[in-house]
Protein backbone atom coordinates (compact mmCIF):
# COMPACT_ATOMS: atom_id res chain seq x y z
CA UNK A 1 0.00 0.00 0.00
CA UNK A 2 1.74 3.81 -0.85
CA UNK A 3 1.56 6.50 0.78
CA UNK A 4 -0.51 8.27 -1.71
CA UNK A 5 -3.62 5.96 -1.17
CA UNK A 6 -6.36 6.75 0.14
CA UNK A 7 -6.71 6.87 4.14
CA UNK A 8 -9.65 4.21 4.06
CA UNK A 9 -7.77 1.98 1.77
CA UNK A 10 -4.73 2.21 4.58
CA UNK A 11 -6.78 1.67 7.40
CA UNK A 12 -8.03 -1.54 5.48
CA UNK A 13 -4.68 -2.51 5.13
CA UNK A 14 -3.80 -1.91 8.69
CA UNK A 15 -7.01 -4.23 9.60
CA UNK A 16 -6.58 -6.61 7.73
CA UNK A 17 -2.92 -7.40 7.77
CA UNK A 18 -2.06 -6.37 11.64
CA UNK A 19 -5.18 -6.74 13.16
CA UNK A 20 -6.35 -9.98 11.94
CA UNK A 21 -3.00 -11.58 11.73
CA UNK A 22 -2.57 -10.29 15.25
CA UNK A 23 -5.77 -12.23 16.59
CA UNK A 24 -4.92 -15.32 14.76
CA UNK A 25 -1.56 -15.49 16.26
CA UNK A 26 -3.30 -14.74 19.71
CA UNK A 27 -5.72 -17.84 19.14
CA UNK A 28 -2.63 -20.23 17.72
CA UNK A 29 -0.84 -19.33 21.27
CA UNK A 30 -4.07 -19.82 23.01
CA UNK A 31 -4.28 -23.20 21.54
CA UNK A 32 -0.93 -24.48 22.04
CA UNK A 33 -0.86 -23.08 25.83
CA UNK A 34 -4.33 -25.00 25.73
CA UNK A 35 -2.70 -28.42 24.48
CA UNK A 36 0.73 -27.88 26.70
CA UNK A 37 -1.15 -28.22 29.80
CA UNK A 38 -3.69 -30.39 28.84
CA UNK A 39 -1.32 -33.56 26.76
CA UNK A 40 -1.69 -35.98 28.63
CA UNK A 41 -5.34 -35.97 28.17
CA UNK A 42 -5.18 -34.62 24.58
CA UNK A 43 -3.36 -38.01 23.83
CA UNK A 44 -5.25 -40.39 26.05
CA UNK A 45 -8.59 -39.14 23.94
CA UNK A 46 -6.37 -39.99 20.84
CA UNK A 47 -5.25 -43.18 21.67
CA UNK A 48 -9.00 -44.40 22.73
CA UNK A 49 -10.03 -43.38 19.38
CA UNK A 50 -7.85 -44.85 17.30
CA UNK A 51 -8.16 -48.06 19.65
CA UNK A 52 -11.63 -48.22 19.01
CA UNK A 53 -11.26 -49.76 15.18
CA UNK A 54 -10.71 -49.48 11.78
CA UNK A 55 -14.26 -47.11 11.26
CA UNK A 56 -12.03 -44.29 13.36
CA UNK A 57 -9.25 -44.56 11.53
CA UNK A 58 -11.28 -44.56 8.16
CA UNK A 59 -12.80 -41.16 9.31
CA UNK A 60 -9.58 -39.65 10.52
CA UNK A 61 -7.95 -40.61 6.73
CA UNK A 62 -11.66 -39.20 5.05
CA UNK A 63 -11.57 -36.03 7.26
CA UNK A 64 -7.73 -35.30 6.49
CA UNK A 65 -8.31 -36.30 2.74
CA UNK A 66 -11.23 -33.72 2.80
CA UNK A 67 -9.57 -30.79 4.29
CA UNK A 68 -6.50 -31.28 2.27
CA UNK A 69 -8.26 -31.55 -0.99
CA UNK A 70 -10.37 -28.47 -0.04
CA UNK A 71 -7.45 -26.44 1.18
CA UNK A 72 -5.53 -27.42 -1.84
CA UNK A 73 -8.41 -26.63 -4.42
CA UNK A 74 -8.78 -22.89 -2.82
CA UNK A 75 -5.08 -22.63 -3.11
CA UNK A 76 -4.87 -23.74 -6.98
CA UNK A 77 -7.78 -21.67 -7.75
CA UNK A 78 -9.46 -24.77 -9.13
CA UNK A 79 -13.36 -24.72 -9.88
CA UNK A 80 -15.49 -24.28 -7.70
CA UNK A 81 -13.28 -22.96 -4.81
CA UNK A 82 -11.82 -20.56 -7.25
CA UNK A 83 -14.94 -19.76 -8.54
CA UNK A 84 -16.18 -18.46 -5.01
CA UNK A 85 -12.55 -16.69 -4.47
CA UNK A 86 -12.88 -14.59 -7.56
CA UNK A 87 -16.46 -13.90 -6.58
CA UNK A 88 -15.59 -12.51 -3.46
CA UNK A 89 -12.87 -10.41 -5.03
CA UNK A 90 -14.90 -8.63 -7.55
CA UNK A 91 -17.33 -7.96 -4.37
CA UNK A 92 -15.07 -5.92 -2.60
CA UNK A 93 -14.19 -4.66 -6.25
CA UNK A 94 -17.92 -3.26 -6.65
CA UNK A 95 -18.47 -1.98 -3.30
CA UNK A 96 -16.16 1.47 -3.62
CA UNK A 97 -17.95 2.92 -6.80
CA UNK A 98 -16.10 5.48 -8.07
CA UNK A 99 -14.74 8.38 -5.46
CA UNK A 100 -16.31 12.19 -6.86
CA UNK A 101 -17.46 15.11 -4.71
CA UNK A 102 -19.61 14.81 -2.03
CA UNK A 103 -23.33 16.51 -2.36
CA UNK A 104 -22.74 18.45 0.52
CA UNK A 105 -19.06 19.98 1.05
CA UNK A 106 -17.80 19.94 4.77
CA UNK A 107 -21.27 18.05 6.11
CA UNK A 108 -19.67 17.56 9.08
CA UNK A 109 -19.36 21.24 9.58
CA UNK A 110 -23.34 21.60 9.15
CA UNK A 111 -25.78 21.61 11.98
CA UNK A 112 -28.80 19.38 12.14
CA UNK A 113 -31.11 22.20 14.32
CA UNK A 114 -33.64 23.45 11.29
CA UNK A 115 -32.61 26.93 10.14
CA UNK A 116 -34.25 29.65 11.70
CA UNK A 117 -36.17 32.37 10.08
CA UNK A 118 -35.32 36.17 10.15
CA UNK A 119 -37.03 38.28 13.00
CA UNK A 120 -39.03 39.70 10.54
CA UNK A 121 -40.62 37.06 9.45
CA UNK A 122 -41.19 35.31 12.70
CA UNK A 123 -44.36 35.87 14.71
CA UNK A 124 -46.11 35.80 18.10
CA UNK A 125 -47.38 32.53 18.58
CA UNK A 126 -49.37 34.49 21.34
CA UNK A 127 -50.94 36.44 18.35
CA UNK A 128 -52.22 33.06 16.77
CA UNK A 129 -54.31 32.45 19.26
CA UNK A 130 -56.44 35.51 19.36
CA UNK A 131 -59.57 35.30 16.84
Amino acid sequence: MTRNAPARFRWRAFVTLYVTLSFALLFVLAGAFHLWFNWRTFWFYVRSKLAEGLLARRELALATASVVAVAGLTLSHRPPFGSLVDLGDRAKESWSAGGGEPPVPHAELLTLEPPQAPARHRRDPRRRLMV
